[in-house]
């Protein structure tokens, strides 16, 4: 089929299986993702919404997300992001850090380096204060 809709994609999905809480009319439910991209995401919840419906999420390690539903299926809905820049930035962080392994360990091993830095600082001031603790003692 030639208009099928993987083809209108802008972005590249992931997949991703993790919790998530849609609120939409006033109404709370639990379903799972699917799979999510920096322009949304399909969630798995044996509920019905209508397209165009406003929601209010909260999904499992990336937070707070808006979107309108765009599509219904046999399993769920997906959901449009909000064009918010704040939620964009969120998304996009989490989405690196998740799915681009380089970036993660990059990240990790400059973490990993403060980390040893900061150490090697409080060891030597702690023996510093030690040390001249021990000179006193001596005396």
């Amino acid at each position: 089929m030639s208009d099928d809709y993987s083809e209108k994609r802008q972005h590249q999905r992931h997949p991703l299986k993790t919790e998530v809480r849609v609120e939409i009319n006033g109404e709370t439910i639990i379903g799972e993702s699917q799979d999510i991209s920096m322009g949304g995401i399909s969630i798995n919840a044996g509920v019905d919404f209508e397209n165009d419906a406003f929601v209010q999420m909260h999904v499992e390690a990336i937070g707070e997300m808006t979107g309108h539903v765009v599509r219904k299926f046999d399993e769920g809905f997906a959901v449009e992001f909000e064009e918010n820049e704040e939620e964009k930035m969120r998304l996009e962080e989490s989405l690196r850090t998740m799915f681009n392994p380089d970036q993660k360990q990059g990240d990790t091993l400059a973490e990993d380096a403060e980390t040893l830095n900061e150490k090697a600082r409080l060891e030597a001031e702690l023996s510093s204060m030690f040390g001249s603790d021990d000179t006193e003692d001596k005396k």
